[in-house]
């Protein structure tokens, strides 16, 4: 007789090392899993990309970031890993730009006279 254990499929591994690719949901992190796979026929190696959703409790990780994550509950649709730790932080230098989109940017120039201030301030 077979166990209940045998019958089981095997899972894949519990925890992983990958690069934060996105950082921009609350609390949750993309991240990349790179791993090498031999094609047999050809005798060569290809490399492959996973991207999975981490769950960030802190909000730490930031784009570049080296992280550990660790298999866990179905969180939502998408995310079933958390991030446990911060492995390297990235060398990127993150500059807060709060308050400041592209409209922001719009508005600023429209403040200061336009994009084509120079042109007006010639003519006359």
């Amino acid at each position: 007789p077979t166990t209940r254990r045998e019958k089981t499929k095997k899972m894949g591994p519990t925890e992983l090392v990958g690069k934060v690719l996105s950082n921009k949901m609350m609390k949750s992190v993309l991240v990349a899993i790179d791993r090498t796979k031999k094609v047999p026929k050809y005798r060569t190696t290809v490399k492959m990309t996973t991207k999975l959703m981490a769950h960030d409790e802190e909000n730490e990780c930031q784009v570049g970031d080296v992280v550990r994550i660790r298999l866990c509950r179905p969180l939502s649709k998408n995310k079933s890993f958390t991030v446990t730790d911060v492995l390297q932080k990235s060398k990127v230098l993150h500059i807060s730009n709060a308050g400041r989109g592209r409209r922001g940017a719009v508005r600023g120039a429209q403040q200061s006279g336009g994009y084509h201030s120079f042109a007006s301030s010639s003519t006359s």
